[in-house]
């Protein structure tokens, strides 16, 4: 089961795809690790899902998927990366990521 994954011993960033983790929870991880620090499962569903039905149908799933791939810690981990990125500790990516010359 996927939710045996320790997320802190990964050989990869734990924001990457987890094994196990199929291409529709990942998506729906990415949307959640996108929207910041004052995410939720909740905003992030509604911001790519328009139909109150379908959201509330998509949000137990969205809620399962959270606790099965640790999306909280996963997405933690990736907004921590982003200050490192911000703060100069990685300047060369964090400027090709950005953009800025």
């Amino acid at each position: 089961m996927s939710g045996d994954i320790d997320v802190d011993s990964l050989p990869f960033e734990s924001w990457e795809k987890l094994p196990k983790e199929g291409t529709r929870a990942f998506g729906a991880f990415c949307v959640y690790r996108d929207f910041g620090g004052d995410r939720s499962i909740k905003k992030a569903l509604i911001s790519v899902e328009n139909s109150a039905d379908v959201s509330n149908r998509l949000y137990r799933m969205w809620l399962n998927w959270s606790g099965q791939f640790h999306w909280v810690k996963r997405a933690g981990d990736y907004d921590r990366y982003l200050d490192k990125l911000k703060f100069g500790l990685y300047p060369v990516r964090y400027t090709q990521l950005s953009g800025v010359p």
